[in-house]
């Protein structure tokens, strides 16, 4: 070894010498073989950092492409019954997939149309004193109250007012029901009011009783109220009866009653009427005014003063309305409301008028109920209208007759 070998390992073993233990020791681990658990710990401690940084380039993803992040967040919130299990492996793109297909499979009989149409035809009565209503109420929701109603879905409001000593309160009643309902609609669709469609159409109805009374101080007219308030987009009917008018399903082969007569001869209104103080004679005239239990106006039957002198107002005859809540299902084809005059004695009950619009219906066209319900027009359906009433009167009625038809396609 020449001089300047041995000059240059002396350098570097003087290097060696001058590192710090620590670093010596480290040095020595570095060089030395690793166990099987070091090199085990060494590879878990890789794969962890390499799942830390996955959800970071995830949300870089989502973030360059926003609707895959929107269609899995919607795939996610569909109901199990479309097919789609909320658990299931999905990524942004299978989702928004999955959703188109799920959206196409969507039975077409999600919301009903309707076609309407009504008669009314004067009996032995010296003037026509039926009204009716067949409107388009609102084109918008009220959440709230879980009613839906779009531009090709409208809220519907039907009814039949018959109307006895005089026009005036039917008159009335048709004329302010369509804002008068609204209005309730409006003042109660508010998060915590805790009331329900029922309560507004009570309310609707006791106000134009109360309203009409107030402003028309020299009438005794009164009327009967039969209202169905129809959610197209949901399917569902709300009606709500006050008297002896009726409103009734057509099913497939039978008929669903939506409403109850409240006269003298309703077990439930008789134990009312008792109970408030009232009578109900052998004609069944309730405090010898009208011959039904509820109405609006008459007002001479519903204020009373006693043998004390104490005047009030009298409970035996009311105009809160009884109301019942229907899905519509895929059996029911029509609805119909009728006054009294059609249910008079050897005239119609409610199966027999049932079945003479379904065959009046199914006569107008050949085709089967489906394709009908297409094919049926307005006046078509007046001329059905217009048959039944001419049938009750032929058959004996004595009453004005008065009947409207809603066809429910889905």
């Amino acid at each position: 070894m020449t001089n300047e070998n041995k000059s240059q390992a002396k350098q570097a073993a003087g290097r060696e010498a001058a590192k710090s233990p620590a670093k010596v020791r480290e040095d020595e681990k570095k060089a030395a073989p690793q166990s099987p658990r070091e090199a085990a710990k060494e590879a878990a401690g890789k794969n962890g950092d390499k799942a830390k940084e996955a959800p970071a380039k995830a949300s870089e993803r989502i973030a360059k492409d926003p609707p895959a992040a929107k269609s899995f967040s919607r795939a996610r919130s569909r109901s199990p019954r479309n097919g789609k299990n909320e658990e299931g492996k999905i990524n942004g793109t299978a989702a928004k997939e999955t959703i188109t297909s799920n959206e196409k499979q969507d039975p077409p009989s999600s919301s009903i149309t309707t076609i309407s149409a009504h008669c009314g035809l004067q009996g032995e009565r010296d003037s026509m004193e039926d009204e009716h209503v067949a409107i388009d109420l609102s084109y918008e929701s009220y959440e709230f109250l879980d009613l839906k109603a779009t531009r090709t879905r409208p809220l519907k409001l039907y009814a039949i007012f018959d109307g006895h000593c005089g026009k005036e309160c039917a008159q009335y009643a048709g004329k302010n029901l369509g804002p008068k309902v609204k209005e309730k609609l409006g003042k109660f669709n508010r998060k915590g009011a805790e009331l329900t469609v029922q309560h507004v159409l009570c309310f609707a109805l006791e106000d134009l009783d109360r309203e009409f009374m107030e402003t028309h101080t020299k009438s005794e007219s009164g009327c009967t109220a039969v209202v169905c308030l129809v959610d197209t987009h949901e399917k569902v009917i709300y009606c709500a009866n006050v008297g002896d008018s009726r409103a009734i399903i057509g099913r497939s082969n039978s008929h669903l009653a939506l409403t109850r007569d409240q006269d003298g001869d309703n077990p439930t209104e008789l134990r009312r009427v008792e109970g408030s103080g009232g009578t109900i004679d052998e004609e069944g005239y309730v405090n010898d005014t009208v011959n039904m239990t509820r109405s609006l106006g008459d007002r001479s039957g519903k204020f009373t003063m006693d043998e004390n002198g104490f005047f009030s107002r009298n409970f035996a005859i009311v105009s809160s309305p009884e109301v019942r809540h229907i899905q519509i299902t895929d059996t029911h084809q029509f609805l119909i409301l009728a006054c009294d005059g059609l249910f008079e004695p050897g005239v119609f009950t409610s199966p027999q008028l049932t079945t003479r619009a379904r065959h009046l219906i199914h006569e107008t066209v050949a085709e089967p109920r489906k394709k009908a319900h297409c094919e049926l027009t307005a006046n078509q359906l007046k001329s059905v209208c217009k048959t039944l009433c001419q049938e009750a009167i032929t058959k004996g009625s004595c009453d004005n007759v008065s009947v409207l038809i809603v066809l429910l396609t889905q």
